[in-house]
């Protein structure tokens, strides 16, 4: 386990995939892995929407499926709505946070030292795609980031 690990950030992402659209558990655990959390475990995936539906964030409909079985689709609720705003505002909160510990660990390089900084500044892009995400929104250069960073 990572020592900076987001335990709970399966909730969030996966309201912020219900807004974006409806979706049946592998769907969605498939649209989970730009984000990194999941792990590609449709069990956990399946028992969290099921506690999002018990909390009235979520609820299910079953759909017929052209390829098996009846499929149990999620949607987003209007109380999931507000529950995602609120979860954003946090990562933003969270994002300022981080940023100001990055900006402390570059300031503490000492070009003196002859050592370079382990991390670099982040582009403009970079700021734009964080503050993007956290917003709940997509871009081009968004998908090519995650697309890159997937291979």
């Amino acid at each position: 386990m990572r020592i900076c690990e987001p335990r709970q950030f399966l909730r969030p992402c996966l309201l912020l995939l219900l807004k974006e659209r409806p979706g049946h558990g592998y769907e969605l655990a498939d649209r989970l892995k730009p984000f990194g959390v999941g792990d590609g475990d449709s069990g956990t995936v399946y028992r969290t929407l099921r506690a999002l539906e018990r909390l009235g964030l979520a609820r299910s409909v079953w759909r017929p499926s052209d390829a098996g079985p009846a499929r149990r689709t999620y949607h987003l609720t209007d109380e999931g709505h507000r529950a995602l705003a609120e979860t954003v505002r946090e990562v933003h909160d969270t994002m300022r946070t981080l940023d100001g510990y990055l900006d402390r660990y570059r300031r503490s390089q000492s070009p003196a030292s002859g050592s370079a900084p382990l991390l670099p500044a982040p582009s403009d892009v970079d700021v734009q795609i964080r503050w993007a995400a956290a917003a709940g929104q997509s871009s081009a250069a968004d998908q090519s980031s995650v697309d890159s960073n997937a291979g």
